[in-house]
């Protein structure tokens, strides 16, 4: 949904294509497919992400390209085995052209992440696979800049900023709520949620 938004803040989508979000028939689905504009690649397979990205940011570096590859992914992402192979072959090939986001918001679709699979100490892993990691709260703008600046004075290596974030944050009755990540907003629930965010 946040594709969703940022190509419509792009001019790449219209309010029709948001007004029927999710709708039969709509090219807006609940993932992302190649066919909406803009979208490179079909997303919702977890795990695919970050070797595509990978995949990408290493044919830069052996074209001498100067571009940048980010790749966002969240901490219940990381239970698949393509994520670590991906993080082992960037770091092999010093691929200081990627930096991956990591949404620790410590839930996936089906529970908590620690109970799934236990990810931590998170930020020690990236190091010890030869990342140049950094993580911060990542809930405040200034703080995410920081931690930007951070990593990307620094090269040699592929870059990871965990961001340790709160599922639902900043709404009452959604904050740390892992059904939220299911549910649909009726108009009522929509309104006073952005009164909410409003208030913020």
């Amino acid at each position: 949904m946040a594709m969703y938004a940022s190509f419509y803040e792009l001019g790449w989508l219209g309010d029709r294509d948001l007004d029927n979000y999710f709708q039969d028939g709509t090219l807006l689905r609940g993932l992302c497919e190649s066919d909406v504009p803009g979208c490179e690649v079909t997303s919702g397979s977890l795990g695919h992400g970050l070797p595509i990205a990978t995949g990408i940011a290493y044919g830069l570096k052996r074209k001498e390209r100067s571009q940048r590859v980010y790749c966002i992914v969240g901490d219940g992402e990381m239970n698949e085995g393509s994520m670590w192979e991906s993080l082992l072959f960037a770091a092999h090939h010093n691929l200081d052209n990627l930096t991956v986001i990591v949404d620790a918001n410590q839930f996936q679709a089906m529970g908590r992440t620690e109970d799934v699979l236990g990810l931590e100490p998170l930020l020690a892993k990236f190091q010890s696979f030869g990342w140049n990691a950094v993580e911060c709260y990542g809930h405040d703008v200034a703080l995410l800049e920081g931690a930007f600046e951070q990593l990307l004075s620094r090269s040699g290596q592929p870059a990871v900023l965990v961001a340790r974030t709160t599922k639902g944050h900043g709404v009452s009755f959604m904050a740390g709520d892992n059904s939220w990540h299911y549910r649909r907003l009726t108009e009522e629930i929509y309104s006073k949620a952005v009164a909410e965010l409003g208030n913020a």
